[in-house]
């Protein structure tokens, strides 16, 4: 994983940080979260929300990645 997304991860706090609506830095709308934890493996989960957070992914981004997770594992 890559420092700049683990760093992300560590400071992310799921009470807090998934939101409803627009996500502001450090945070995550409530429907990418849901998409996110459809993955089975948490060190995907845990890369993917640093991904999330760091590169600003939306959810249809999000959807894409996680389909290819899926697809590739």
């Amino acid at each position: 994983m890559k420092q700049e997304y683990l760093e992300a991860f560590q400071n992310f706090k799921k009470e807090t940080d998934i939101v409803w609506g627009k996500p502001k830095q450090g945070q995550i709308s409530c429907s990418a979260a849901f998409e996110i934890m459809r993955l089975k493996c948490p060190n995907n989960q845990a890369t993917l929300i640093g991904a999330a957070i760091v590169e600003k992914l939306n959810v249809s981004e999000i959807i894409a990645i996680r389909q290819l997770y899926e697809r590739n594992n």
